[in-house]
């Protein structure tokens, strides 16, 4: 299994690609912190792409705020392995199980994170896709899935998922034409109204993968002008 660490900015991005980068920004990218070793480097394991959008999804609506892109960095069990970075099973608090399963924390020294950036930067200058975007209207397609789903989801979980939906854009418009995708937790949606008002449309012209697999019941809308 791989393991993804997230990250917003942008800049972080790009640092992994420099043609000289730093081991010790990126190692401070990494763990968010400037220290000697990291006990709670959470991240959440990942078979798939599928996987990679639930977990970024899950987490999103932690805090509830306006979906926007994000980025991951992956590694492998090797990697750590590697580096003498333990990854210690421990359970999520997202709410979302099939995602709280996936989490781990990573534990190491400050040279035992230095070596495991280090190995990813030669990773992904041996041509392998190491660091990860994940588009806000993919991020609202899985947030919208989530709110749907019946079973192996918490309550407070599907409402912080809504009120995420309420905050984004609703219309997305693909380049192939006329039709407009529409995804809109509802009319007027307010955190405190009652979940069931709230349960996401999903109007989506081609479903992604996800779709075809995903548990939820998605009421599906097209709109041609």
């Amino acid at each position: 299994m791989d393991y993804m660490r997230f990250f917003s900015k942008g800049s972080d991005s790009n640092e992994w690609h420099v043609k000289n980068p730093s081991i010790d920004r990126l190692r401070q990218i990494f763990i968010k912190a400037n220290q000697n070793s990291a006990n709670d480097v959470s991240v959440f394991g990942t078979l798939d792409y599928r996987h990679e959008l639930q977990n970024v999804a899950a987490n999103y609506q932690v805090s509830p705020k306006t979906p926007e892109k994000t980025y991951a960095v992956l590694m492998t069990e090797r990697d750590c392995s590697n580096s003498g970075v333990k990854i210690v099973k421990s359970s999520g608090n997202t709410g979302c199980g099939c995602v709280d399963i996936r989490h781990a924390e990573l534990v190491g020294t400050k040279d035992n994170f230095s070596k495991l950036v280090l190995r990813i930067v030669q990773r992904i200058w041996a041509g392998e896709n190491r660091v990860r975007l994940y588009t806000a209207h993919a991020i609202i397609g899985e947030l919208a899935v989530m709110s749907r789903l019946e079973k192996g989801i918490e309550e407070n979980a599907i409402a912080n998922c809504v009120l995420c939906l309420s905050k984004s854009e609703q219309n997305f418009e693909f380049p192939n034409g006329s039709s407009v995708v529409r995804m809109v937790a509802s009319p007027n949606g307010k955190a405190d109204d009652p979940i069931e008002s709230q349960r996401s449309l999903v109007s989506i012209l081609r479903p992604p993968p996800w779709y075809y697999s995903a548990t939820a019941k998605i009421v599906r809308f097209i709109e041609a002008e």
